[in-house]
């Protein structure tokens, strides 16, 4: 595939992403990373990967924020976010630099995209640039090292949320497609590649499997299970991590 039909499949996937997690039912989550962010927001805040705008709103009303910047690869994300109050651009991270200047951030918002890129290191890169001294980074991304990850793999299947191919998933013994994710990052290794760019880990959680969509809903009675038993955010669903950006 040369790198005009990559470009495009990357369009096309992640206009049929937006479409699905337009309608997902986040709020639990949302709770969660407005709790792991404290009271460390500041003024200037910057949500890459905004989406529809929808947790960039809650973050505006509990910091009492007069606006908040978003970027998002999706020009049918970008419009709906405007619509939410957002100050948004269409991005792609793996092309282009963002477009702010040095230092302007207080905080920035990264959720379930770093999984997405092919060159993870240009995020950070452009997030340590465009943050203040002493600002914060909150960042999530699913958990390679997960409780059923590790199930899985002992029975010799596929990770969840691990890809084998762009054409095809791998569907024993669930539907195990990569949606988009070209990295993958356990609890120790996001906490290595963030210190290697210079951002001071000050607290990392686990995040539950949302009760509210996909495998949540099917298999609730296992997932409630689950979530009760594995709390260590090492065997989590999913990693976030709140780090400060400190001095090279």
């Amino acid at each position: 595939m040369d790198k005009t039909n990559i470009n495009n499949f990357e369009d096309r996937f992640y206009k049929m992403q937006y479409a699905e997690r337009g309608t997902a039912n986040f709020d639990v989550r949302h709770e969660v990373l407005l709790s792991c962010l404290g009271n460390v927001a500041g003024d200037e805040v910057l949500e890459i990967g905004c989406g529809n705008g929808v947790f960039a709103k809650k973050v505006v009303a509990k910091f009492q924020l007069k606006k908040i910047y978003g970027i998002d690869i999706s020009e049918e994300a970008i419009k709906s976010a405007c619509e939410n109050g957002v100050n948004g651009t269409c991005l792609n991270l793996d092309r282009n630099n963002l477009p702010y200047q040095d230092n302007c951030f207080d905080t920035v918002i990264c959720g379930e995209v770093i999984e997405h890129l092919v060159d993870p290191d240009h995020l950070l890169e452009e997030v340590y640039r465009v943050l203040k001294v002493n600002g914060h980074l909150l960042i999530t991304t699913p958990n390679l090292a997960s409780w059923y990850n590790r199930l899985l793999l002992l029975f010799g299947y596929q990770p969840l949320f691990t890809g084998i191919s762009i054409r095809y998933s791998y569907s024993k013994p669930f539907l195990v497609n990569s949606c988009g994710h070209l990295c993958s990052y356990t609890l120790a290794s996001l906490k290595f590649l963030l210190e290697r760019y210079n951002f001071r880990i000050i607290k990392s959680i686990g995040l539950k499997i949302n009760e509210s969509v996909g495998y949540g809903i099917k298999y609730r009675w296992l997932v409630k299970l689950a979530n009760t038993i594995f709390k260590s955010p090492s065997l989590n669903s999913g990693i976030c991590i709140l780090a400060r950006k400190v001095n090279c």
